[in-house]
């Protein structure tokens, strides 16, 4: 069997990514005499089983036919990835939301 990722922490921020996942960028901060942005990210050490992706009507609570950020939070994945499954767009159509379902699993 082949050896498995094993958990690191990152002592800035506190959160556990699989060792050799983890990567950090710095951005200077525009008029902030020389302040910098440091993001830290990596796949993360434990991740919550939230279950089978909800449908689209139970998401789209309004059922105005598309799911809005706020709806967006009753289904953390979906709520981490809501500007890729919106297509950088306000709101996940149900195509989108289909296909995104199709590409998480």
């Amino acid at each position: 069997m082949p050896a498995q990722p094993q958990p690191s922490q990152s002592p800035e921020s506190g959160t556990g990514f699989y060792q050799g996942t983890e990567t950090s960028a710095q951005y200077p901060l525009p008029d902030s005499n020389g302040g910098t942005l440091t993001v830290n990210a990596g796949m993360p050490a434990e991740v919550k089983d939230y279950g089978p992706p909800p449908s689209f009507a139970t998401l789209d609570a309004n059922h105005d036919g598309r799911i809005s950020p706020d709806e967006a939070q009753a289904y953390p994945p979906l709520d981490s990835d809501f500007l890729y499954a919106s297509g950088q767009g306000k709101s996940v159509s149900r195509d989108r939301y289909e296909k995104w379902v199709k590409n998480q699993h």
